[in-house]
């Protein structure tokens, strides 16, 4: 239901796909679709899964989009990969998003929140190795999930306004725990009223 007004459209490159788990979705409501990622084996399962489709399948170097020219993606989608991301990459993402996307696309990114808590997960992360594991197994500890530490909504709002993308919304989550770690971000080329949610 996130995505559903994007869909169905021309390109969507999807970043850090994995195995495909969100490509097999996305791969019926577009024309073209473009994944990239940087482990060599997850595209080579990738293009043995869908490469009879319209599917381009890319290594990445974590960083940059360099394989796709100017203004030719209408949609930019990641799930449950950019949570990994610290924010230095991620800005370099949304760099690329911003040159990518045509002049009306629109991103679906999947983020940490995890730099909104630093002071908690400082704590947390402070406390040895065997204990914390059983603190955080009964439920008295969050979990970070692995998730980037430096990246935050409002850090991530923030690259993205200084790149002129329009952040449509974002909408913080919790993911196994009781703080909320993760984002999702809608953002966009144009103003709000070209992009209209």
């Amino acid at each position: 239901p996130r995505i559903r007004r994007q869909l169905p459209t021309g390109t969507i490159l999807e970043i850090g796909p994995g195995q495909g788990r969100w490509t097999h979705f996305l791969l019926p409501y577009c024309e073209r679709l473009v994944l990239v990622d940087i482990s060599h084996r997850c595209i080579e399962v990738c293009r043995d899964r869908f490469g009879k489709a319209a599917v381009e399948c890319h290594v990445g170097d974590g960083r940059t989009l360099s394989f796709q020219e100017d203004e030719s993606v209408d949609f930019v989608f990641s799930f449950e990969s950019l949570v990994h991301t610290e924010i230095l990459d991620l800005t370099s993402y949304l760099k690329e998003v911003a040159r990518v996307l045509k002049p009306k696309g629109r991103a679906f990114l999947h983020h940490s929140n995890l730099g909104h808590y630093p002071r908690y997960y400082g704590l947390v992360n402070g406390i040895p190795g065997s204990l914390r594991t059983t603190l955080q197994g009964r439920g008295v500890l969050d979990f970070d999930g692995w998730r980037a530490l430096s990246v935050s909504a409002e850090k991530v709002r923030r690259s993205a306004e200084q790149e002129q993308l329009t952040v449509h919304s974002q909408e913080l989550v919790p993911w196994g725990g009781k703080r909320l770690i993760d984002c999702f971000t809608s953002l966009g080329k144009g103003t709000a009223a070209e992009t209209k949610v």
